[in-house]
């Protein structure tokens, strides 16, 4: 059994030496290889049949235990970041008493202060060495026994505090913890007074593969601490607590519901992906549902270690979905002519100079005679016959090209493909559909008709807007010349 729990913790030690840049794991390292001196002197103990070995190799096992205590001791401490000069004064002097203590076992045989009684005992073709402790060899003893109390205490009230985000490592920090406790107080109370007996070092060899679980498993040591205020002050988003390599640790109710409604919909290695960028970065996600459209922000910070390498990460995620819509919506009262809801003026110029090179047209359309329509009829009936215009002009352009509206009763479309025979097609299509166009009005409206005047095969590196403009507009002043109700093209 002793073979097997040295076996265990001497693998235990190897792997947080491994990862012994992470955050307290160097105070586990230090446990592991008292743990290791602890075994070896069990192991060797009970292998010899020498009474001078078996004394020396017992005195061994108490170096061990007394230094493990220690060890652990301040592992809770640093873990659970409660380093002060209280804490540092007993250390000191813990680590005063034991040092003295291992002065006067390794010196017993002159003074006798630490065992009144020593001898072996045969029993089976084995044999045991018993010792009784003077009270002063049992006081030694029994401060390493309340040091680890101590310890645990510190670190359940760490864990009460953090149950409900991680719950994962409380538990394997808890069993451990607990399985130790029980296991010690039933083999100094109960087993040995039924003939049993369980080596200390295989007890304390439980809550190490317990810890270890939580520490390499669940970067209980290097994230979850890290990850603590975070998760506190960000309740209201989602919080994904991620490990060193990017994967999934922890996630709060906020992200469990995200990942639940929109996980399907998402690479699997998403988080990952975006974790994995050089620094800490906010990554937007649009999410097409058939309930609506969905944006969440994913905000990453990442956890450095003292080597630079990360130690882990925090992602927050935030559903940003009002904001963008307001967004859009302040973006397209911006853009968008508030009546006719198609470009102004101002964005009519700016999306012609990112028209890429190549022919194009532009064409400005003018409603015939619309001031009388609004003297007569009042402005609401005018704006109803800018609508109509409005849509009956969308019917004859393509998807690619574009309309806007100048001002008053003007209006533009730029057609990319602009050559002159598409442009007078395009014209004598307007005519057609206006005079045919329906208007949400109580009145009688006299006959509806623009006139159009179009510059074509324009090349946008040479010719800004305002020429382009101008030249279009010369010809609609040649239209409105020869009557109204027609196209006159340059």
């Amino acid at each position: 059994m002793n073979v097997v729990s040295l076996i265990i913790i001497s693998l235990l030690g190897m792997l947080s030496f491994k990862n012994r840049d992470e955050q307290c794991s160097k105070y586990f390292t230090y446990s592991m290889i008292f743990m290791i001196i602890w075994t070896l002197g069990t192991v060797f103990e009970l292998s010899t049949h020498n009474f001078y070995l078996k004394v020396f190799f017992r005195n061994v096992v108490q170096f061990g235990m007394a230094f493990v205590s220690i060890s652990d001791y301040w592992f809770v401490v640093s873990y659970t970041k409660s380093e002060n000069s209280v804490h540092r004064a007993i250390l000191c002097i813990f680590i005063i008493l034991n040092i003295l203590s291992m002065i006067l076992l390794f010196t017993d045989p002159i003074h006798n202060l630490m065992r009144s009684k020593i001898y072996m005992l045969e029993s089976n073709g084995d044999f045991d060495l018993i010792v009784t402790s003077t009270y002063l060899g049992a006081f030694f003893v029994q401060i390493r026994f309340i040091l680890f109390g101590f310890a645990t205490v510190l670190l359940f009230i760490h864990l009460a505090k953090i149950f409900r985000n991680m719950r994962k490592q409380v538990i394997m920090i808890s069993m451990g913890c607990l399985l130790a406790l029980v296991l010690l107080v039933a083999q100094q109370y109960w087993l040995q007074d039924h003939g049993f007996s369980v080596p200390m070092s295989v007890i304390m060899c439980i809550p190490y593969i317990f810890i270890s679980i939580g520490v390499f498993k669940y970067d209980f040591l290097s994230v979850s601490p890290l990850a603590k205020d975070w998760v506190i002050n960000s309740l209201e988003e989602g919080i994904v607590v991620l490990s060193k390599e990017g994967k999934i640790l922890e996630a709060n109710t906020a992200a469990s519901i995200f990942l639940d409604d929109f996980g399907y919909m998402l690479d699997k290695n998403a988080l990952y992906n975006i974790y994995n960028r050089v620094e800490d970065s906010v990554h937007q996600l649009k999410l097409e549902t058939a309930s609506g459209i969905y944006y969440y922000e994913v905000k990453i910070h990442h956890f450095l270690m003292k080597n630079g390498k990360r130690g882990g990460g925090v992602a927050v995620i935030r559903n940003i979905t009002e904001q963008m819509v307001r967004q859009h919506e302040l973006q397209e009262k911006a853009e968008l002519d508030g009546l006719t809801q198609i470009y102004n003026r101002k964005t009519l110029e700016r999306e012609y100079g990112a028209l890429k090179n190549g022919s194009t047209s532009i064409m400005i359309i003018d409603i015939d005679k619309f001031k009388q329509i609004n003297d007569t009829f009042g402005h609401p009936t005018g704006d109803a016959v800018i609508l109509g215009v409005v849509e009956a002009m969308k019917k004859c352009i393509g998807n690619t090209d574009l309309i806007g509206r100048l001002g008053g009763d003007e209006f533009c479309i730029i057609l990319k493909e602009g050559s002159t025979e598409r442009c007078q097609d395009i014209s004598n299509q307007i005519f057609e559909k206006i005079k045919f166009q329906r208007y949400e009005v109580a009145c009688k409206l006299p006959n509806i008709q623009v006139s159009i005047g179009a510059a074509t095969n324009l090349e946008v590196e040479t010719i800004p807007f305002e020429d382009a403009y101008k030249k279009a507009d010369d010809m609609l002043y040649t239209a409105k010349q020869k009557g109204g109700n027609c196209c006159v093209i340059q």
